[in-house]
Parts: C-alpha cells; sequence; structure tokens
C-alpha cells in the first residue's frame, strides 16, 4: 500500500511539470467541468458496482492537515474534479485582472482618430474572441458550474457512503470520507474569494451540505469500529471464565481479549492516522477509546472471580490503564491537557473518571482483605461493626490520580512539577504520535531546558555520520 501510495505521489508529481500544466489550462475551460465530472463519477460508479474497486489518489504531504483539516487519501473522482477547479480559478483570476488592466488603460488614455487618405477614421476596438473568451471566465459562470459540479460530487459520495456502509467496507469508506474533506475545503475557498453578481457567499449551502455528510461518515466510522470491537473483539469464552476455580495460565498471563483490543486500538489508530484529516481521526478515534472503556468498566465492575483467577483479573486490568496510557499523547494537544484536562474536553474528562474506576475496582477485588481492613477500620478484628478511620486534616495526604500510581515517573498532578526529563520525554511522545506536525510543540521541545534536545541531537548525531577517511575519494 506504502509503494502504491508513492507510485501516485511521484506521477502526480509528473504529471504537473509547468509547461504540461500551462498547456492544459489553455485548452481547459469552465464550460468543461460538468461533463468530465460526469465522466469521472460514472467511471467510479462502474469500477465500484461491478469490479469492487475504489481508486484514490494522494494529496501532497504539505497539504496534508492544518487549519482546513486536508486528509492524505481521497477518491479519485474528487481528486481530479478538484484540479480542474483549481484551473478554472485560475483562468477566472486572470482573466479578471486583465479586464480591470484594461479598464484602466481605456480611462487613462484617450483614442485619437486616424487619418488615412485625408479622411479621418476612429480607431478600431480589440477583437471580439478576446472579449469572448473573457466574458466566459466570470465568477458568475465559475460559480454556476462549479456548484453543479459539486452537487454531483456530493450525491455521489453520498451513494457511496451507502454503497459502502451496507457492505461493512469502511476501509474504503475513510477514501470517501478523505474526498468530502478536500470538497469541502475547496467550497470553502471559493466561498471566501468569489464574489458574484448576487453578492459573496454564494457557495454556503453546498458547504453546509458537505459538512453534513462528513460528520455522517464520522458516526458511522465510530459506531462500526466500536461495535467490532465490542462484539468481536473482547468476546473470548474462553479467558473470560471467570468461575473456573483452575487459574488461566497458571496466572501468568492475562487475557486474549485484552491483548488483541490493545491490539486494535493501535492497529485502528495507525488506519486512521495514514488515511483520514488529522482532527477527524482524532475525533474518532476519541469517541471509539471511550466506547470501549464504557465496556470494559461495566463489566469488570460486575465479576466476581475465583481465587484462581485473581492474578488475571488484576493483570486484565493493569493492561487496560497501560494501554490507556500510552494512547492518551495521541489525543491530548499539548502537555496541560495531557497531565488535567478541562471541562473543555468532555470526554478526555470521562476516560480518567473510568480509570479511576477501574483502578479502585482492581484494588478492592485483587488487594488481600487484611491489608485493606488495616486502612479503612480502627477495629478489623472486633466481633461487632467495625468504624471508619476518622483521620485528622493533618494526616490525610493529597490524593493521586490514577496515571500517578500506575506510572509514578511520568506523571505529576500538576504539569509543573514534572521534572525535565519527564517532560522532554513527554514532548516527544506528543509530537510523535500526533497525526500531524505540531510546530509548536517541536518549538517547545527544542528551547525548553536550556536546548537539551536540540543539543543531544547535534551532540549525539555524529555517532550514525559514517567515516571518511583520507583514502576515500
Amino acid at each position: 500500500m506504502a509503494l502504491q501510495m508513492m507510485d501516485i505521489y511521484r506521477k502526480m508529481c509528473e504529471n504537473q511539470l509547468p509547461g504540461e500544466t500551462d498547456e492544459f489550462m489553455n485548452d481547459f475551460q469552465i464550460v468543461q467541468i460538468n461533463d468530465f465530472t460526469q465522466d469521472s463519477v460514472r467511471k467510479e460508479k462502474v469500477d465500484l458496482e461491478e469490479c469492487d474497486l475504489l481508486a484514490v489518489m494522494g494529496l501532497c504531504p504539505s497539504r496534508h492537515g492544518g487549519l482546513l483539516d486536508y486528509p492524505k487519501i481521497v477518491t479519485e473522482s474528487s481528486g481530479l474534479v478538484a484540479e480542474k477547479w483549481e484551473i478554472c480559478l485560475e483562468l477566472v483570476l486572470q482573466n479578471t485582472k486583465e479586464s480591470d488592466n484594461v479598464q484602466k488603460v481605456a480611462n487613462n488614455v484617450s483614442k485619437p482618430a486616424i487619418v488615412l487618405n485625408g479622411d479621418a477614421k476612429a480607431t478600431t476596438k480589440s477583437p471580439q474572441a478576446s472579449e469572448e473568451e473573457i466574458n466566459e471566465n466570470t465568477e458568475d459562470n465559475f460559480f454556476a458550474s462549479v456548484s453543479e459540479s459539486a452537487s454531483k460530487l456530493i450525491l455521489h459520495h453520498a451513494w457511496m457512503t451507502e454503497t459502502l456502509v451496507k457492505n461493512g467496507d469502511i476501509e474504503k469508506l475513510a477514501a470517501v470520507a478523505g474526498g468530502l474533506a478536500l470538497i469541502r475545503n475547496r467550497l470553502w475557498h471559493y466561498n471566501e474569494v468569489i464574489v458574484t453578481k448576487q453578492g459573496p457567499k454564494q457557495f454556503q449551502s453546498l458547504y453546509r451540505e458537505t459538512c453534513d455528510l462528513i460528520e455522517a461518515i464520522c458516526e458511522q466510522m465510530t459506531l462500526y469500529y466500536s461495535n467490532n470491537l465490542t462484539t468481536v473483539v473482547l468476546q473470548d469464552s474462553e479467558s473470560q471464565n471467570w468461575d473456573n476455580p483452575k487459574p488461566f495460565h497458571e496466572g501468568e498471563r492475562l487475557s486474549y481479549c485484552i491483548q488483541m483490543w490493545w491490539f486494535s486500538m493501535e492497529t485502528n489508530r495507525q488506519y486512521l492516522w495514514s488515511s483520514l484529516p488529522p482532527n477527524m481521526s482524532q475525533n474518532i478515534f476519541l469517541a471509539v477509546l471511550n466506547d470501549c472503556l464504557s465496556i470494559l468498566t461495566h463489566r469488570y465492575s460486575g465479576i466476581s472471580p475465583t481465587g484462581a483467577r485473581l492474578d488475571q483479573y488484576r493483570a486484565d486490568i493493569l493492561a487496560i490503564l497501560l494501554s490507556v496510557v500510552e494512547l492518551l499523547p495521541c489525543i491530548a494537544q499539548n502537555l496541560p491537557m495531557l497531565s488535567a484536562p478541562t471541562k473543555d474536553h468532555p470526554k478526555l474528562l470521562l476516560i480518567h473518571a473510568k480509570c479511576e474506576l477501574l483502578l479502585s475496582i482492581m484494588v478492592m477485588v485483587t488487594a488481600p482483605a487484611t491489608s485493606i481492613s488495616n486502612i479503612i477500620v480502627d477495629n478489623p478484628h472486633s466481633q461487632t461493626l467495625p468504624s471508619i478511620h476518622k483521620k485528622k486534616p493533618s494526616h490525610l495526604e493529597p490524593q493521586k490520580t490514577w496515571r500517578e500510581l500506575i506510572c509514578p515517573e511520568l506523571y505529576t498532578k500538576k504539569y509543573s512539577l514534572t521534572t525535565p526529563a519527564t517532560e522532554l520525554y513527554l514532548l516527544s511522545k506528543l509530537i510523535a504520535d500526533h497525526p500531524q506536525p505540531q510546530w509548536a510543540l517541536m518549538v517547545q521541545l527544542c528551547t525548553s531546558n536550556n536546548r537539551a534536545f536540540s543539543s543531544t541531537v547535534f551532540t549525539q548525531m555524529g555517532a550514525y555520520v559514517p567515516s571518511h577517511h583520507k583514502g576515500d575519494k
């Protein structure tokens, strides 16, 4: 797949040479957009119906992400048609500029008469062909053609969404979502720069329609991943037999389903990161993680394992908590959000609350009863009802979060209390796990702690540079 995407990108670069692009711009006109769109849609529909194939295109890596949230791959129809839209936009802007220049010259320069054979004759006008060409490439014609073309593309992608959801083919649905994201971004741009006779913002309705369809696709993908993990991956009768008096693999390993869940979550993350727009992929992954933790918390809070299965029970919950620790940097935007999310991120707060509950369940179920009783009550060996400890406020220790207990060397309740080495590690992990470059975090990583990271890179890079001998040429 990676080699295929690199080949597609190479062909795109070869097809966008300056000479070839200029020649094609002179040949292609705005009136041809709809015919080209219809042909592209028809070909893609036939391939999907008859061969179950969906051709994709790779966008330039420099456009990936950004404020408009560009995807990495798109459907071939949306990619090719969007290229023609850009060519037509260049024609409109070029002709608009030429019209303005002609108008300025006409206003500033007078037209003297020409004397031929003693008769005065007026100067001739410019050829009608150029005026017609300019009139064809107006903003109103651009809006009419592009709006009709975009409507065809949106309907086509809505049909593909319905077909792929029925067939359960989510891999192809990612390319459809990417194609719609490209159409959405193009419409937003045209909505800002194109002003017709009816006024600006004429693409607003199509833009809103595209956004609604993208949200629907995100919901379908979230529902698919959540249901697949819940009904397929997390179902295992052999390892989930908690009433069995015999230990599971002598108490030396966790459940199969928990191990596969962690593997599936990382696999899904890699696929989402490599196909969808960054913000869209993060939102889907965050929702799936939250749904899975809801199922796991409900399941393990209602389990009463036998004594032989306590080690497996403890290992399962620890694996879940460790997996969340590894996955949280993928969806946190900065270190303060990673350490202590605010009310602006309710799903992150829910994830932390469920992890706190899982940790409490693990302690209450697997910890020795004598240890718990000595901590909680004053008279654990009394025949009467034991009384709860009434500690004085001066003896109370600050409550630690679940991550402080699971990874005490990495996380503290306050971001300001982290050590320089820990801060550099967490910043590096945030940058590496994000679906798009985080330039602000990169600057923070290179300049914080007396530029320790930059100094380490420059001083240690020599170990990876091949040595140069005098005899070498």
